[in-house]
């Protein structure tokens, strides 16, 4: 086999290749050069869009609509969110509302159909009286938000309260819709409150059963009690028969004493008199 060396001077010729330099980062003059009109939109401040969340917060917190603005409503309205409707200030003098008429409701949109934005989509919730008491009512988003009138989102209590889930706040209609179901509420304020704050029937399952366990316990330890209080009644009515007998026989035996020293008094007596005579 033919054996080949390297010699030194060719060990030299061999360079290592040169490291390619990395190109510099595009400049913003770089690319307005290169790009034109599109670098230009690229850097150029972003205006505030309908869809970013300081928008959309400003939308559920402030903003009344009106009748054209309907479309807006639904596209940032959720299911389980607070409406709060109200006169038209001024009102036209045609109009067949009251000044102050003023509502709210549980907007709750059908099942499967929040992403259709579409407004006949919506079911609203809230109280009306019947009797003497108020009822329930389902109705629709443009019966609720009646002409010359103007509506906003209003959750109230979101900052001080957490709400409750969709799934919960249909519970809770499903239950205050039944006929069988005994709630005065104090007005649609209040019904609203109920439905996205307050208690879950889950909760109230496991406050019923508390309450259950509890007024058992409580029966418990009132029969407890009665046998206790019975039992130191009877303890005591044997003490004091027992202190009874102690004392007349204390009684019985002082008289016996009292009427042996009467005796031997009267015989001293006696006995000196007889002495006297003879």
């Amino acid at each position: 086999m033919e054996a080949r060396f390297v010699t030194c001077r060719s060990f030299q010729q061999i360079k290592p290749p040169e490291k390619s330099l990395a190109p510099s980062p595009p400049t913003v003059k770089g690319l307005l050069s290169r790009f034109g009109s599109q670098a230009q939109a690229l850097f150029a401040p972003k205006k505030p869009r309908f869809g970013s969340s300081v928008a959309i917060h400003k939308l559920r917190e402030t903003k009344w609509f009106k009748h054209d603005e309907q479309n807006i409503l639904c596209a940032v309205l959720e299911t389980g969110f607070i409406l709060e409707v109200r006169a038209e200030d001024p009102l036209p003098a045609d109009s067949i509302l009251s000044p102050d008429y003023h509502m709210y409701a549980i907007a709750m949109w059908k099942k499967g159909k929040e992403k259709t934005k579409n407004p006949e989509q919506i079911d609203v919730y809230t109280v009306q009286q019947k009797g003497v008491r108020k009822r329930v009512v389902k109705t629709t988003l443009s019966a609720f938000w009646k002409k010359d009138s103007v509506i906003r989102i209003n959750n109230v209590d979101d900052k001080q309260e957490t709400p409750n889930s969709e799934k919960d706040i249909r519970a809770k209609l499903d239950m205050a819709t039944k006929s069988r179901f005994e709630r005065n509420w104090h007005n649609t304020l209040h019904f609203v409150h109920w439905c996205r704050y307050g208690e879950t029937p889950q909760e109230a399952r496991m406050r019923q059963s508390e309450e259950s366990n509890t007024s058992r316990l409580a029966i418990i330890h009132h029969a407890w009690g009665i046998d206790w209080v019975r039992k130191v009644q009877k303890e005591i009515a044997q003490r004091r028969n027992f202190v009874t007998d102690q004392l007349n026989n204390v009684e019985n035996t002082y008289d016996y004493h009292l009427l042996m020293v009467i005796v031997e008094a009267l015989w001293t007596i006696t006995a000196g008199k007889n002495k006297n005579t003879d």
